[in-house]
């Protein structure tokens, strides 16, 4: 190894749920270094795109940005080449354009992309930051009490609340519209609030508001702080001996290098569907019967767009709408109404975005233990680990429940205007949500349907920990951020008391 870098924590990954537990495991006195295989985009690292001028005033670019930062982790070979009778290559073993000849294309998550950048999915998510429903999609796992204490923590480090869009005259009319057909619709809770400098203006809450403090330390310590972000740094490997990781191995990009990275505390948050490919590549619950990937789904996705009325889109400079109409018994999906990006390339000037609404709707998502995802010994992703391969379809009651969603979608989406010919409502394909969840199962014993116990840490190792979606395990529909969040809270709780007591 060209370095060898030491730290009392390090953390894989960027996004919001590794922001979590920065900010509290430095604030508790810990060194902490974060690792992440992508770039960093902004002067503020794991600043929100949306908090961009153009991106607020232009919704188009926004669309573009988002596309431009997720790659899709496992695309079927073609089943017949480009020019038919001519030979043509297969896919290459490793890095390329992520063609997997193993993927099953009835059996892929055909929607479902990564993004390699410093903050993740937290620099592109849409903030909307729900608690699950009580009575039924919270794990059964936690108190009523414990619950409400995680739920506020969390809402205060994301700064959640209801007023960024209280003052929107077409959120307040389409509200009208929906109470008066029935729907519990409701202003939705968002991480972001009003500049105090440009009201019109919002602020996303990304990870680097949750960053700030460790990083402002850092800055008045010329550099001696306790939080350290390598950007483009890739963790190809983490050494474990007796149930206890030992060391990182971790590839710098830029300049190419490879360097050792020893710690007393692993956090693996890199998402869903990178965290347990880490851990397979490592070593890690590598048995065919582990829970590792397995229980993988997601949160089936309906989607349309809707031109409202002129009357209701007139007020220049209104904030635009950001609704929600929760899921609730008889009612198995959560719902989403706003205006966040949209393909300037379908609408061709031919619409004003002040009448633009986009209606997402998410079904309630079930795991099941089949469903899951593999990893090749032989072929690789671009940053060399092990390709991913998906084994995933939806059960007959699943199905069922989307074309009850769907339906749902068309009635509420028809009291508020007419659909887009260019976005009709339609079921979105499978991944398409970006809520990836169950690969890393939560469970409250070590009996082989689960990968970590209740406070997020492996079972079977003592310093390693998985935050983030992967760990959801039952059926939920609502987003899972803020969820995602509360559960680090409490794994920051037993890191920092067990070292206490050690």
């Amino acid at each position: 190894m060209a370095a060898t870098l030491d730290c009392d924590v390090l953390i894989v990954g960027t996004g919001l749920v590794g922001a979590v537990y920065a900010r509290h495991l430095v604030a508790a006195g810990l060194s902490v270094v974060m690792v992440d295989a992508g770039p960093q985009l902004s002067a503020r690292p794991g600043e929100h795109l949306r908090n961009r001028y153009l991106h607020q005033r232009d919704l188009r670019l926004y669309y573009d940005a988002l596309v431009a930062h997720l790659y899709p982790p496992s695309v079927p070979a073609a089943a017949e080449p480009l020019f038919p009778g001519e030979a043509h290559l297969p896919p290459q073993a490793a890095g390329g354009n992520a063609v997997n000849p193993e993927q099953d294309p009835r059996r892929n998550l055909p929607g479902a992309a990564v993004t390699y950048a410093v903050g993740g999915m937290g620099v592109l998510w849409t903030c909307l930051a729900p608690r699950l429903h009580p009575g039924i999609e919270r794990f059964p796992f936690f108190s009523p009490e414990e619950w409400e204490d995680l739920y506020a923590r969390a809402e205060t480090d994301l700064g959640v609340g209801r007023e960024a869009f209280r003052g929107s005259r077409r959120g307040a009319a389409l509200l009208a519209q929906l109470h008066a057909a029935g729907q519990s619709a409701e202003l939705a809770p968002v991480a972001a609030r009003r500049r105090e400098d440009d009201p019109r203006q919002v602020h996303w809450t990304g990870p680097a508001d949750l960053l700030e403090p460790g990083l402002e330390e850092e800055a008045k310590a010329g550099g001696g702080g306790r939080l350290r972000i390598l950007a483009q740094h890739v963790v190809t490997r983490l050494a474990h001996r007796g149930g206890r990781v030992r060391a990182a191995t971790v590839r710098s990009l830029d300049p190419w290098a490879e360097k050792e990275i020893r710690a007393e505390i692993f956090v693996v948050a890199a998402g869903a569907l990178l965290s347990p490919q880490l851990l397979w590549a490592s070593g890690i619950l590598r048995e065919d019967d582990s829970p590792l990937g397995r229980y993988l789904h997601d949160h089936p996705l309906a989607f349309a767009q809707v031109a409202l009325s002129r009357e209701i889109a007139e007020v220049a400079d209104d904030p635009y709408p950001f609704l929600a109409i929760p899921l609730a018994a008889g009612r198995p999906f959560h719902s989403l109404l706003l205006a966040d990006t949209y393909d300037g390339r379908l609408l061709e000037g031919g619409l004003d975005e002040r009448l633009l609404l986009n209606l997402y709707w998410y079904a309630l998502a079930e795991p099941r233990r089949e469903n899951r995802i593999t990893w090749s010994a032989e072929r690789c992703d671009l940053h060399g680990l092990p390709q991913p391969t998906f084994h995933y379809t939806l059960s007959p009651e699943a199905r069922a429940r989307n074309r009850e969603m769907l339906a749902d979608l068309k009635e509420v989406g028809g009291l508020l205007g007419r659909f887009l010919p260019m976005a009709p409502p339609q079921l979105l394909p499978a991944g398409r949500s970006m809520h990836f969840l169950g690969t890393t199962r939560m469970g409250p014993v070590g009996d082989g349907s689960a990968v970590v116990d209740l406070d997020s840490r492996v079972w079977s190792f003592d310093n390693l920990y998985v935050g983030g979606t992967g760990t959801f395990p039952g059926p939920t529909a609502s987003n899972p951020t803020l969820t995602a969040c509360a559960l680090a809270l409490r794994s920051v709780e037993r890191i920092v008391g067990g070292r206490r007591r050690g």
